[in-house]
């Protein structure tokens, strides 16, 4: 069961990037917030809210905040999105279902996330993974 596991963790990470390079034309480098608050842009502000808020057993509520954000511009919602979802990823399974989420779910809000995006990305694509 680890090993199953670790491949779809694995998996999620690599369909992440290859949606990412789809959609921005570049790799899916880490969310990176600034040292400084003062220097927070508002996508900043918004990904140390939905982390918190991950953090806090409130995935599917950060979830619903990030779709919330879609029209913050694409290729920054984008960027953050993903690493929401890779964030999220790394949550084990007994972390996730203790939060009532699964990494099923991570796999539908990524898909619902690019597709919100106007991202299309052929659900054979997620085939591997599921």
């Amino acid at each position: 069961m680890a090993y199953e596991n670790d491949y779809l963790m694995r998996m999620i990470k690599q369909i992440a990037r290859a949606i990412a390079a789809f959609a921005l034309g570049k790799d899916l480098p880490p969310y990176e917030l600034p040292d400084e608050k003062d220097a927070y842009t508002h996508a900043d502000h918004l990904y140390e809210q939905l982390i918190q808020m991950v953090n806090g057993g409130k995935i599917n509520e950060a979830e619903d905040i990030l779709f919330e954000h879609i029209d913050s511009g694409i290729d920054t919602i984008f960027y953050l999105g993903m690493n929401f979802y890779l964030y999220v990823n790394e949550f084990s399974n007994d972390e996730l279902e203790e939060n009532g989420y699964s990494r099923e779910e991570i796999i539908e809000g990524m898909k619902d996330f690019a597709k919100a995006c106007h991202v299309e990305v052929s659900d054979s694509f997620f085939d591997l993974i599921e």
